[in-house]
């Protein structure tokens, strides 16, 4: 890193406290991918100016590892490192690349002696594993036979809740025939016609996946050793989950990754290591999840990836790792609960009545654990925490989910529904993590404001440039909306499109973003949000925040709200250059209606009518066609609500009827 940064830079980061750790550092990502070469096939290595010296004249071209060839100054994955060996001579340059031939086999060899080392207690133990070497192919076909051989029906011991027996057996027919060595990367699964492969990408790539499909793998190990299981089938899952829980412990998320993927893994890791009785495993994951806890939320709750599903996420690894170290006497690190009971208030003050949730930010709907076949994973995330903190944070009578009670047994529920509600506040202003949530005395009105920071860390991943945006519920419905995530890969277009300024409630100056997109998860000049004030007079609120998203221009926004029925929202402008655009952009829920009447605009929706007046000089009003994403994957049209300002200044009064 002192290398990449240049000693000056790396100083003066470190001097201004903006490196804390590796993960913070994610502006390097962006400074070297502006010097890197076109993306490369992977595994195709090219020489570079090493000397002049050809790949043919190296002993250990082919044997070295990635590490190796990367000191060794060649192009590896696509991806430049420094060459320090460039200005040696041809000869000098072999023997010193034989030299770090000879410590990367040592290196090798201690670490293969290592790894033999931390399996020998869990084959003690009663686990069987095949070896690094061997090749056990796990038969998709021949598993569902012998599952179907156990007769897994609803009405067996094992079915005791709705569709378990079946969620179970699917879970094993839907498994690929495959090698459990290639569990040992970043795997893609990839079904043509009815086969699956799996595609095991670099080092260099995130593990999450792995981690969730081996928690499943134990859970689903569980289920079928209660039910009598044949051996085979045992051992195979055995094997599998041994295989992909010591890659992923010496492969674990870092850098700009090390996010909810580094927590999902560390959570994988340690199931197995309570499994398997292997308590190297339980101790990586619990120093990693409770160093991590401080470093990616705020001190008031708020996750950093300012994404409530990725806190949503976040928390159910947590939640989960939590059950099992309680579950088997474990002791559970003293921080943890604090720091999870402000994340939990958090969130469930961010849902409504009805069961709305004020969710800003990405949103794939991913999930670690579902014994059901689909949930509201707020609901269940929350009703996880109830059983494991000291309040309802959700009213558990509400909630039916499979995955509680598997986990739980009928006391452990009886003690949860002992515990006090939660009671939301009307009122709820989280000034570290910077959202704030709203409520009408009667809880119709249910609205979220952003004045938060961009995302986690410098790339700020999951992230949506719509600073002062907001979000607005009536009756459970949306009525103002955030238009999404809609996609991650495949179509970057869209990717974009769903993060832009000008696809959300706020404002926008000449059709430009807030902040820079330099990928789908990557974010170079980002815009900076300040809280500029907030009270609360007699159940009136006002808020008021800004940006520099725009600078040298500078937008300034201020909400109004009398806790009854009336949203005033005031935005102005400040240096603006002659010419500027000022467009202040409200997106419909696809179900509403309107009518622009001059400066009156209608909103009505089944049993919800508002109206919005607009209050600036010379203001036009007009609508337009947009894509907004309600369920990952899936999109549609829906209206948006423009209104340009040419003086910056415009004052627009939201009535609830």
């Amino acid at each position: 890193f002192r290398t990449l940064l240049g000693a000056e830079r790396w100083m003066k980061m470190a001097e201004e406290n903006k490196i804390i750790r590796l993960a913070d550092v994610g502006e390097l990502e962006a400074d070297l991918k502006k010097t890197w070469p076109k993306k490369r096939p992977r595994g195709r290595l090219r020489t570079s100016c090493i000397a002049r010296a050809s790949a043919t004249s190296c002993p250990i071209w082919a044997i070295c590892p990635p590490l190796t060839r990367k000191r060794c100054g060649l192009w590896h994955t696509g991806r430049k490192f420094p060459a320090p060996m460039r200005s040696v001579p041809g000869k000098a340059a072999r023997g010193l690349c034989l030299q770090r031939a000879v410590r990367t086999r040592n290196v090798a060899r201690r670490t293969r002696a290592a790894s033999k080392r931390r399996f020998a207690r869990c084959v003690a133990s009663g686990w069987r594993m095949c070896s690094m070497t061997d090749k056990r192919p796990i038969d998709a076909n021949a598993l569902y036979e012998d599952v179907s051989r156990m007769g897994l029906t609803n009405g067996s011991a094992l079915g005791r809740h709705s569709g378990m027996a079946d969620a179970i057996a699917q879970m094993i027919q839907d498994a690929p025939t495959i090698d459990p060595e290639s569990l040992r990367g970043h795997a893609k699964w990839e079904k043509p016609e009815n086969l699956a492969f799996i595609i095991v990408d670099g080092p260099d790539d995130s593990h999450k996946e792995p981690a969730i499909r081996c928690s499943n793998w134990c859970y689903a190990w569980c289920f079928l050793k209660k039910a009598g299981a044949p051996d085979k089938l045992s051992v195979q899952l055995q094997t599998g989950i041994l295989n992909m829980t010591d890659y992923i412990a010496r492969h674990y998320s870092r850098y700009s990754s090390a996010n909810n993927h580094l927590i999902v893994e560390a959570y994988a890791i340690g199931q197995t290591g309570v499994l398997c009785d292997y308590k190297p495993w339980i101790d990586l994951a619990v120093n990693i999840l409770t160093r991590e806890l401080p470093l990616q939320n705020y001190s008031d709750g708020v996750n950093k990836e300012l994404s409530l599903h990725y806190q949503s996420f976040y928390m159910e690894a947590m939640g989960l790792m939590m059950r099992l170290l309680v579950k088997n006497k474990i002791s559970v690190p003293k921080n943890w609960k604090p720091t999870l009971k402000k994340m939990c208030s958090y969130m469930a003050d961010c849902m409504g009545d009805y069961g709305e949730m004020m969710v800003f930010g990405d949103d794939d709907e991913g999930k670690i654990l579902d014994l059901q076949g689909g949930f509201n994973h707020y609901q269940y995330v929350l009703g996880l925490f109830s059983f494991l903190l000291d309040e309802q944070y959700i009213n558990l009578h509400k909630v039916g989910n499979e995955n509680l009670n598997w986990l739980f047994s009928t006391e452990d529920c009886n003690i949860a529904l002992s515990k006090s509600l939660y009671q939301v506040p009307l009122d709820a202003c989280y000034k570290c993590g910077g959202n704030t949530i709203l409520r009408s005395r009667d809880h119709r009105i249910l609205i979220g404001i952003d004045h938060a920071a961009l995302g986690f860390g410098t790339i700020a991943a999951h992230g949506h440039a719509d600073a002062l945006s907001f979000q607005m519920y009536v009756n459970g419905l949306p009525v103002f909306i955030d238009p999404g995530t809609y996609i991650y890969h495949c179509d970057i277009e869209s990717r974009n499109a769903y993060r832009k300024t000008e696809n959300h409630n706020t404002v926008c100056i000449n059709g430009r973003d807030q902040s820079e997109m330099l990928g789908a998860f990557l974010w170079g000049k980002r815009a900076e949000s300040q809280l500029i004030s907030h009270s609360n007079a007699q159940g009136k609120i006002e808020l008021t925040a800004s940006h520099d998203g725009y600078s040298p221009a500078k937008h300034i926004r201020k909400y109004e709200f009398d806790g009854e029925s009336v949203l005033t929202i005031t935005d102005r402008v400040e240096n603006l250059n002659s010419g500027d655009k000022i467009q202040i952009n409200y997106i419909l829920a696809p179900e509403c209606q309107m009518k622009i009447a001059g400066n009156i605009i209608s909103v009505y929706d089944r049993d919800i009518k508002l109206k919005m007046i607009v209050d600036s000089s010379n203001a036009r009003i007009w609508t337009e066609d947009v894509q907004c994403s309600v369920k990952y994957g899936e999109q549609q049209c829906t209206k948006k609500i423009v209104v340009g300002t040419p003086t910056g200044i415009a004052v627009v009064k939201i009535i609830v009827e």
